[in-house]
């Protein structure tokens, strides 16, 4: 089951705004769904490619890791990815910024299932400079 959300409200009490959000199963097709994911959710941004490939890479090695010991339960196992820019992203032009990014991984535990986890990975995109 491949469930997406993309929305841009802002984030109570923050300076964060969601990009989207997408919950799926971990299988033979995450890598391929998650980086046709990242690719529409950044769309908005009109970031250079280079930079979007590296974002998905770093998104891709991060579930390898969170995924390894949990192997043998792989088609339980699912994932939440969860992507964050500023407030008024769209109003930074492309060629005046350098964009970064920091993620946060989180392993819970489903709550109809308190034996398998679910991993979260939450991503933030920011700009560095003008």
């Amino acid at each position: 089951m491949n469930t997406t959300k993309q929305f841009s409200d802002k984030i109570p009490e923050t300076d964060w705004q969601s990009l989207g959000e997408i919950k799926l199963p971990a299988g033979p097709e995450t890598d391929r769904i998650i980086a046709a994911w990242l690719k529409e959710c950044t769309r908005p941004l009109n970031l250079f490619e280079e930079f979007t490939d590296r974002i998905t890479q770093s998104m891709l090695e991060c579930l390898g890791r969170a995924l390894e010991p949990e192997r043998d339960l792989l088609e339980a196992i699912h994932v939440v990815l969860c992507l964050y820019a500023p407030q008024g992203f769209a109003s930074y032009p492309r060629r005046e910024y350098t964009w970064g990014f920091f993620r946060i991984e989180k392993i819970e535990t489903d709550p109809k299932d308190q034996l398998l986890p679910c991993n979260s990975i939450e991503l933030y995109l920011y700009p560095e400079g003008g």
